[in-house]
């Protein structure tokens, strides 16, 4: 069959012929030279290159594959991918393979082991190409052992400062104090729970300075001008102020700021910390007010004066509470009264007079059963109260009252607080009420003793008088009468002689020297009236124990009495001197010492009789000028009975006196 003319070719000619065979010729050495190119970029690339058949076999290796698993590149070729990698079954490595597509490469992470047994972490890139007509999975694999190994130690640490960061804030927002921080500039960036909590306001409400709002009003300017003193001295500091709760209460913090500087001193951050001090302040300003009551108290203010500061001093303390100090009247068992303070006009005159009972109120009860009463709602009180309409009507529901007690026990009065809502007290107020009802006990003990000695001086200045005009009267009626007889049976005598009757004068003197011994016999009755009586009926030992548990009775001494040795009589006039002597210096005590112990010691031997006084009390320098002749009177009595005395001590060491008063050889 001929040819189709529309398929044959038009005639080549041989010139034609050899341009052809010659490009085919520079195209072959293209190729070749491309060839060479790729087999040294195959050879020296740094990383491992696995070519593979579509199902797995390796068909070539580079050196970089030889030097990261240690087989030659014989060995290599002929492997499959899970005869080296670990940790994945052939179908998950089949399934990679299939899914590699032409000219996109995918990577995976496998752990590869070495022909040493080493395994390491590697990164594996595949990608499926055409090759001299062959279909072929490239693999390029880099080890990341160090990179993942680092990785990890990365994330475990990004995980342990996570946890870190939880557990600071945490930390931070179960901390019992107000914490915060903030920029260089004092810009406030942190407020812990705390803080947010106690003061109400939120995070976006108190940053920067918005914190502010929480702060006193009369405290905001001092604080806000120490702040920005802080921030430009770089230093830190403190401060006190009080600051808002979220129910409006105040209470009184201390802001500290502390800065935080880098490595050059810059400063890069404030931290500081706001802790609640308000239970301090109330004891610090409670210790001053007791020392001033105390101060009141020892220069013996008028009572009312003190018991009216005792009740401001609770209401200061506790604004919404109003308190009195009301006095008992043992005798007629009723309370009136001493100091009411802001209590209204209507209850102060209900309550004054009330009786002692278990069912008048809760004075009344506390008088009674000598224990704190509270009562929390007046007018649900199942106890009744006889002026419940009284204090309900002055807008009082609950009402707390103390007892004041002496220091025998003995009951003085109450104080009692009142508030405008039902509720009971909180240990603290409990414990302010009964420290108040302390301070006012020894107030009112110090008047009462005050006023026991005055009535008592006032007592013995009137038996003095009174026995001075004894005295007169008797020696009016005796001696003088009796010295007039005499001068006038005397006179009588004389004009007698006179007239030579000397019987008549005889009788005259006679009678003189009657009236004269009768005179001396009255004499002698006066001066044994004289005597104390606590030495008529009793020896000088029983009287001195009676002496001073009378002085000592109802005062914070306590006195005791040792005896050493036989008693026995003493001359005349020792044992009142002796009893004298003792009754001044244990006055002395009770008036300056300020003792508690008052030692007596009456020692009788058989050369001399010894009496040591001794107390505890705050001493003073005998040697010193002083006032008064106590000691001038002690060592005048000793004198007379031929004795020594002995003074001794010092400011704080308390006083001793030793009187000895010779006998027997001694004496002589």
């Amino acid at each position: 069959m001929p040819p189709d003319p529309q398929t044959q070719l038009p005639p080549v000619s041989e010139a034609g012929l050899r341009r052809e065979l010659e490009r085919c010729r520079q195209r072959l050495a293209d190729c070749h030279r491309r060839m060479e190119q790729m087999e040294g970029f195959f050879h020296h690339i740094a990383e491992a290159v696995f070519i593979a058949e579509p199902d797995g076999v390796i068909v070539e290796a580079n050196p970089a594959a030889v030097a990261l698993t240690g087989y030659s590149v014989t060995e290599l070729k002929g492997m499959r991918p899970w005869d080296l990698v670990v940790c994945a079954d052939k179908e998950e490595i089949q399934a990679h393979l299939a899914s590699a597509t032409a000219g996109e490469a995918r990577t995976v992470w496998r752990t590869l082991r070495c022909q040493n047994g080493v395994t390491k972490e590697v990164s594996l890139r595949l990608a499926r190409g055409h090759f001299g007509g062959r279909e072929l999975v490239i693999c390029s694999c880099r080890d990341v052992t160090e990179q993942r190994a680092t990785q990890t130690s990365l994330e475990s640490a990004l995980r342990e400062m996570e946890d870190l960061k939880e557990q600071f804030q945490l930390a931070t927002h179960t901390t019992p104090g107000l914490i915060w921080s903030a920029m260089p500039d004092g810009h406030v960036d942190f407020l812990n729970q705390r803080w947010l909590s106690y003061t109400g306001l939120s995070m976006e409400e108190a940053a920067g300075w918005g914190w502010a709002a929480a702060v006193h009003s009369d405290d905001l300017l001092q604080l806000e001008g120490y702040w920005r003193a802080m921030l430009v001295s770089g230093k830190a500091g403190e401060m006190e102020c009080r600051l808002r709760r979220h129910d409006g209460v105040y209470r009184w913090f201390l802001f500290r700021g502390v800065p935080l500087h880098d490595a050059s001193g810059t400063l890069v951050k404030w931290y500081g910390q706001t802790t609640d001090i308000d239970d301090r302040k109330r004891a610090e300003t409670m210790l001053n007010s007791e020392k001033r009551m105390l101060e009141m108290i020892a220069r013996g203010d008028d009572l009312t004066a003190v018991l009216e500061r005792l009740c401001e001093m609770m209401e200061e303390a506790f604004p919404s509470t109003l308190c009195s100090i009301l006095l008992y009247e043992e005798s007629t068992q009723k309370l009136w009264h001493a100091t009411s303070s802001r209590l209204p006009g209507a209850l102060v005159k209900a309550v004054d007079g009330a009786l002692v009972g278990p069912e008048t109120g809760p004075c009344g009860r506390a008088v009674h059963f000598q224990q704190q009463i509270v009562v929390a709602d007046i007018e649900t009180d199942p106890f009744g109260c006889l002026y419940r309409d009284a204090a309900l009507g002055s807008g009082l529901r609950s009402c707390w009252s103390s007892p004041i007690l002496a220091s025998n026990g003995r009951v003085l009065g109450t104080f009692a607080s009142y508030t405008r809502k039902p509720g009971w007290p909180t240990p603290r107020e409990q414990r302010l009420a009964e420290q108040c009802a302390h301070l006012a006990s020894i107030a009112i003990e110090r008047k009462q003793a005050a006023d026991d000695l005055r009535a008592s001086e006032q007592r013995r200045a009137s038996a003095v008088i009174e026995e001075r005009n004894r005295m007169a009267r008797d020696i009016h009626d005796t001696l003088a009468q009796g010295f007039t007889g005499v001068i006038i049976q005397l006179e009588a005598a004389a004009d007698a002689r006179g007239q030579h009757l000397e019987d008549e004068a005889d009788r005259h003197i006679a009678r003189a020297s009657e009236l004269a011994r009768e005179s001396l016999a009255e004499a002698r009755r006066s001066v044994r009236a004289l005597r104390p009586l606590a030495l008529e009926t009793r020896p000088l030992v029983d009287a001195l124990a009676e002496l001073f548990q009378k002085m000592t009775s109802g005062t914070g001494v306590q006195a005791r009495l040792h005896v050493e040795g036989t008693p026995r009589g003493l001359p005349s006039g020792w044992d009142e001197n002796l009893l004298r002597i003792g009754q001044e210096v244990l006055t002395n005590t009770l008036r300056h010492a300020g003792a508690t112990e008052f030692e007596t010691r009456l020692t009788f031997g058989a050369e001399s009789v010894q009496f040591l006084l001794r107390d505890n009390g705050r001493g003073f320098d005998p040697l010193a000028r002083h006032d008064g002749f106590g000691l001038v009177g002690i060592h005048e009595r000793a004198g007379t009975l031929g004795g020594t005395v002995a003074v001794e001590g010092g400011p704080g060491n308390g006083t001793r006196v030793v009187i000895v008063l010779p006998c027997g050889k001694n004496a002589e």
